[in-house]
């Protein structure tokens, strides 16, 4: 296939999907790596992951046009359910909602000895309950560091994380004394982190002007796998950071021993909404080309 020809066909779930060539590399020759369905949200019909001929980048493809892939959220995707609520502990607020009438699936599960011990009412312990729902996945930077890095004065240090969500991070950075400010594609859970409080702006960075080299410390939780271009969307960020500042980000792992195993069962694979599956090799190298 030409790397300038795009052949569109419409998927049995109704969304527009288009071929395309590597994102990473531009090749035009691929190998299909694996078919496998929507095992979280359920959109109906198979969906195939390609992997590059040339750089072994693998990715969804065809994958859905950028006017439609608004349409492979659902209404209950679990990322945009859980609200910010006002508590001592930002890791307590992650654990309920505000809302008791909420579906049971946007409440997220304890393990069972943090349900049926009562550690956080025993004096002492409270510390230790919370040291064990801290996953850990999702640390806040170190705040003096950063400010001797970027050279930055005695003024709050400003933070920006893309794909807050309902800001359940932003308010963690908030309480930790940052000048936060977020971006969210989806309507609404930015009207949840709006509503909260927080600075948010519902698109993407190319929707949302920010001012170049403004912000000391940047966030993109699980956000890289979803975004069409993540070359483009890694340049934006380092252009957003002053000199010196950080990147915190996750992904899933298509590196690990999981893929070979489960094959079209991986849990990660997540088609339509997890357009990339990136191995440590080829993001690292992907940053390297970006800058960082």
């Amino acid at each position: 296939m030409p790397d300038d020809q795009t052949l569109l066909t419409r998927h049995p779930s109704g969304l527009r999907m288009e071929r395309i060539a590597c994102p990473l590399c531009g090749c035009a020759y691929m190998t299909v790596e694996v078919t496998t369905d929507d095992l979280l949200c359920g959109i109906p019909g198979s969906f195939t992951i390609e992997r590059c001929a040339r750089c072994k980048h693998r990715f969804m493809n065809p994958r859905p046009t950028l006017d439609c892939m608004g349409d492979c959220y659902p209404k209950d995707y679990g990322p945009h359910q859980t609200a910010v609520t006002n508590t001592s502990s930002p890791t307590e607020s992650a654990e309920s909602t505000p809302d008791s009438s909420a579906p049971a699936s946007t409440k997220p599960v304890r393990p069972w000895y943090l349900r049926v011990l009562p550690l956080r009412h025993i004096p002492g312990l409270r510390s230790l309950y919370f040291g064990l729902l801290n996953d850990r996945s999702q640390p806040l930077p170190e705040k003096e560091q950063l400010r001797a890095q970027c050279q930055s004065g005695p003024a709050p240090l400003k933070a920006l994380e893309l794909g807050c969500a309902t800001g359940l991070y932003l308010q963690r950075l908030q309480e930790d004394g940052w000048k936060v400010s977020g971006v969210e594609p989806g309507e609404a859970a930015a009207s949840m982190a709006k509503a909260a409080g927080f600075n948010v702006c519902c698109g993407t960075l190319d929707s949302c002007a920010q001012e170049a080299s403004s912000f000391e410390f940047a966030a993109a939780w699980m956000v890289l796998e979803h975004v069409p271009d993540p070359r483009h969307v890694l340049t934006q960020l380092y252009q957003l950071l002053k000199p010196g500042g950080v990147l915190f980000f996750s992904i899933p792992n298509a590196g690990c021993w999981e893929p070979g195993v489960f094959k079209s069962r991986w849990y990660a694979w997540e088609p339509p909404r997890h357009l990339h599956h990136f191995t440590p090799a080829s993001i690292c190298q992907l940053l390297s080309e970006c800058g960082y």
